[in-house]
């Protein structure tokens, strides 16, 4: 459980050189690389391991049309290629972890306190999604990547990496109805918002009956364990943005981020017959936690002491979470334990 500890300390290391120019820039240019070396080169590490080794070996065996139709085609191709270079599956998870720590910087380096919304990220998107759903990691990363090219008006592009982050994981998809808000430069109404929500939430539940995994992740909801508590966290960031009068947003983002709040409450009302497809769908979610929480301590900007109890509370919260997740949960005790790495091997 050492290694799950010591990536922590990432982001809480950044916050103690933020105030130091030269130090807080090496940190800051250190902790990508770390995580890239964390997430890409484990080894039998997460939930999904063994499903990604069958892909795998289907790729190695079958013809390049035969292996597309295994699975996602993105997430595919990747393995396709790959195999036919003999680099094993760790090619894939180190492109698949270089994917998602690029959109992760990116996103993080555009809120008030990135720091602070790093280690927002590492429960659940770090230790659970990227060590332990790869594809979803990967589609993930391109979609915040998207987001940034979005707001620096680059929309050609950014829809490319839309399209190959469906292509990567289906449940990309909800993000669709998003690029409609990221392509609007009018505030839409809360209703109308909340509508592309429920569509977002429609198109991913659409693409889950029509996937064959459907039946396995009913079967196996116990890896959504404590899916409920990571939702009430959404939920209790989002209701602290709201607390502050959408602080620092431009419209476009306070349409992304009434998206997410929609999504969060769509995902409130899968939960209980779906547990494992809503947390899941959930993954997607933390950014919401990242903003609403950031800008939150940011609109403390006149109360120095205000500010800095909020970013300690904020701390705690996910510290305690992420150490109450490690020690009580039977997947991560099953699938993430003990931590390997092909540097070790």
């Amino acid at each position: 459980m050492i290694p799950y500890l010591l990536i922590l300390l990432l982001p809480l290391a950044w916050l103690q050189t933020v105030r130091e120019h030269a130090s807080g820039r090496l940190v800051s240019l250190l902790v990508p690389l770390l995580l890239v070396t964390f997430i890409g080169l484990r080894y039998e590490v997460g939930g999904d391991w063994h499903a990604y080794v069958s892909m795998y070996d289907r790729a190695a065996r079958f013809s390049f049309r035969d292996a597309i139709a295994v699975s996602d085609p993105g997430y595919m191709f990747l393995n396709v290629v790959a195999a036919r270079l003999n680099a094993g599956l760790g090619l894939v998870n180190l492109i698949c972890a270089v994917l998602f720590v690029s959109g992760l910087t990116l996103f993080c380096h555009r809120l008030p306190f990135p720091a602070l919304a790093l280690l927002i990220s590492v429960p659940v998107l770090i230790v659970i999604s990227a060590l332990g759903f790869t594809r979803q990691a990967a589609a993930l990363g391109l979609l915040l990547g998207a987001n940034r090219l979005f707001e620096e008006k680059r929309s050609w592009f950014a829809l490319l990496l839309v399209g190959v982050a469906v292509s990567v994981h289906w449940s990309g998809g909800f993000f669709l109805p998003l690029v409609l808000l990221l392509w609007s430069r009018r505030e839409l109404t809360i209703p109308m918002t909340f509508v592309l929500g429920a569509l977002g939430a429609a198109i991913v539940l659409i693409a889950e009956a029509n996937v064959a995994q459907v039946a396995d992740y009913i079967e196996k909801s116990g890896i959504a364990h404590g899916a409920a508590f990571r939702l009430a966290l959404s939920v209790a960031a989002c209701a602290l943005y709201l607390s502050r009068g959408e602080f620092g947003l431009d419209a476009r983002q306070r349409n992304v981020m009434r998206y997410m709040i929609a999504m969060t409450f769509s995902c409130l009302l899968l939960l209980p017959v779906f547990p494992t497809i809503s947390d899941r769908i959930g993954l997607y979610l933390v950014p919401a936690q990242m903003i609403g929480l950031t800008g939150f301590v940011a609109s403390f900007a006149q109360d120095p002491k205000a500010r800095q109890a909020s970013i300690v509370c904020i701390v705690a919260v996910y510290v305690i979470f992420y150490l109450v997740w490690m020690l009580n949960s039977p997947a991560f005790a099953g699938w993430w334990v003990p931590y390997d790495n092909y540097l070790l091997r």
